[in-house]
Parts: C-alpha cells; structure tokens; sequence
C-alpha cells in the first residue's frame, strides 16, 4: 500500500511539474519575443540625424488621472478626451496654465457599445464609435450634440474631412483586408478605395494602421503599424505617393495563430512595431519609432522617445528629435500644430515649443 501511494504522489508530481515547465518557458519565450519586438539591442541597418536644439520643453501639468489622449490642438488651446468618461472634454492653452473641464452633452436615447472618440476640428466636436457604429457631431459654443451617422459601416478608425464628409477604416470580408471607405451623411453614396492598403500576410494585422488629416494641405495620410511604408491620399480616396520611414522593415514582422476553432486570429507573438505613433502638420509627418538606430546609444533610446520627421512634398527624412520621458512614463499620445507639440506620458501633458 505505501507504493501504491508513492506512485500515486510521484504521479501526481508530474502533473503538476510538466505544465509549470510547459508555462515557464512558453512566458520566457514570449518575454524573448518582446525584447526582439521592441528592437532596442539589435541593429536595424539604418541612422538618425539630429542637432541640438530643437525642441524646448514649456510645460508639464499633472492631469492626476490617466486615459487621457490629444483630441484636438489649434492655435491657442489643446482639448483633452477620455477613455473612461468619454463626454468629458478637457481644455488647455498652450502653455498648460488655464484648464477648464466641458461637459458635452449626448442626448439619453444614443447609447454606445465602448467608448467613443473625440476629435475637436474647431469649432466641431466628433464622437467616432465603430462599433456600434455611429458618429455624433457637437459645437464648442454649445456643447450639444447630434447624431450624424448610426448603423451604417462598422469602422476601425475615421476622420472627418467635414461636417457631412468622413473617411472610415473598415474591413471587408471580400478582400479579407482593411480598406479606406469614404462617407458622406447628406447622402447615400459611399465610395470605397481598395487598392490602397496593400496586403501582405493576414490583411488585417499586416495593413494595420494610423489615418489621419490635416485640412490645411486637404490631405490624408495612413502610417502602417508594422513596416516602413506611410501614404498620401486625396480627398477623393486616390492615392498620391507612398512614402518610405528610415528603417528597413518593408514586410510586417507579425507571427499569427488560429484559435476558436481556426474562427479567429490572433499574434502568436509580440510584433514587431516600426511606428507606434504619428501625426500630420502641414507638410510634416511625425512618427514616433519603436526602433534603435545604428548611430543611437540604447540608454539614450531607452529613457526618450524617438521623433523621426519626413517632408510630405518631396517624401524625404529630414531628421530626428527626442521628447524625454516624464517620471520613467513612456509618452502614449502627441499632436503638433505649428512650432507647438503636445505630449501625453501617463497622467502627465506636457508642451514643447519647436525651434525647427
């Protein structure tokens, strides 16, 4: 009887040592994976320029709450959303010294199934929600708003060209990609552009990105999250250029698994992201990169964020900035209008004049 109860126990040992094992290295696998994805200790075959100067920190304010993101920036104020109280608007000027907090009103009857985002093109306020889907359309001088857009085209991503024009990121089934579709809520028509975000592996993780438009050149440009490519389109949907980032990541480095019965993808790993952040101001791009230059120190790398800025009307890399960290806070959100950028790291906002 006493082995009986050895085997028993040794048994039951193994079954609780192999799955640890199993866990133990499967987690260091991804850890491994992580490190790679980030790419702050391998060289990526390109270099940065920089030159002294060109950024001066004005401000930084505590917001005491984080989920903040940049809703909008003009020429005197910075509007704040958020992710948890979505009707909540939060104003500031430029130098982060005068804030009040504006309570958008949404009327009972619109109910949203996640969080909507703001965007503030002054004197409009947009409430964007794709999955419901529907987009509202309020005043600054008010604070009311209005339903423009429900149950129409489920939609990833949107920025509105006007107040009766949007164009949305959507996925379509048939091409099994993402696809830019433009909207207009005065009438019926839809256009769609499929030829512009170029498959490569998956089409939804693989043409993944960031859309954006800056009135003051009637231009859109889509930055991809995963490889080295940014693009500039008309009003219209037609493509203008493709442009190329500094970095030689041309195909998306993304690793993917079926699950649910092969009825869902997922990253089987961390991927690889060559541009986590961006913005358009005037014939400026900005990209904030994930990756390390050769030319780079990695300590340097590891304690700012890397800013590389690229001409839209020639497509050329002009150089390269750093916004430091705040408080060991990685920066999560950043606007720039003219010579001002805008930073979020956390709860923190933070301001910068730029001297370029």
């Amino acid at each position: 009887m006493p082995v009986s109860n050895t085997l028993v126990s040794m048994a039951t040992i193994r079954k609780l040592i192999i799955p640890s094992v199993i866990l133990f290295f499967s987690l260091l696998l991804v850890w491994m994976l992580y490190q790679l994805a980030t790419s702050t200790g391998i060289k990526n075959d390109f270099t940065r320029k920089f030159s002294s100067g060109q950024i001066q920190q004005i401000r930084v304010l505590d917001l005491e709450y984080n989920f903040f993101y940049i809703a909008g920036i003009t020429n005197h104020h910075v509007f704040l959303g958020n992710e948890v109280a979505p009707a909540l608007l939060i104003k500031t000027d430029h130098s982060l010294s005068d804030t009040s907090h504006l309570k958008l009103q949404v009327r009972k009857e619109v109910k949203f199934r996640r969080a909507p985002r703001l965007i503030v093109n002054a004197p409009y306020i947009y409430f964007l929600e794709g999955i419901t889907p529907m987009i509202l359309m309020g005043s600054l001088n008010d604070l009311k708003s209005e339903v423009l857009m429900k149950n129409s085209l489920y939609f990833a991503d949107s920025e509105p060209l006007s107040p009766t024009s949007f164009v949305l990121k959507t996925y379509s089934d048939k091409l099994g990609k993402y696809i830019l579709t433009k909207r207009r809520t005065d009438t019926t028509l839809i256009t769609h552009s499929s030829n512009l975000l170029e498959k490569q592996i998956d089409g939804s993780f693989c043409t993944d990105g960031m859309l954006h438009y800056d009135p003051a050149i009637s231009q859109l440009v889509y930055v991809y999250f995963y490889r080295n490519q940014y693009i500039g389109i008309d009003t219209s949907l037609h493509l203008r250029y493709r442009g190329q980032t500094i970095d030689t990541v041309s195909k998306a480095r993304i690793k993917l698994a079926k699950i649910n019965k092969g009825r869902t993808t997922t990253m089987a790993a961390p991927p690889v992201i060559v541009n986590k952040h961006s913005c358009v101001s005037g014939n400026l791009l900005f990209i904030h990169s994930l990756l390390l230059a050769d030319n780079e120190d990695k300590l340097t790398f590891e304690r700012n964020s890397v800013i590389d800025v690229y001409s839209l009307e020639d497509r050329t890399y002009l150089f390269s900035f750093y916004i430091p960290k705040i408080k060991g806070l990685k920066m999560q959100d950043f606007r720039v209008f003219d010579h001002t950028l805008v930073a979020i790291n956390d709860r923190y906002l933070h301001t910068y004049h730029l001297t370029f």
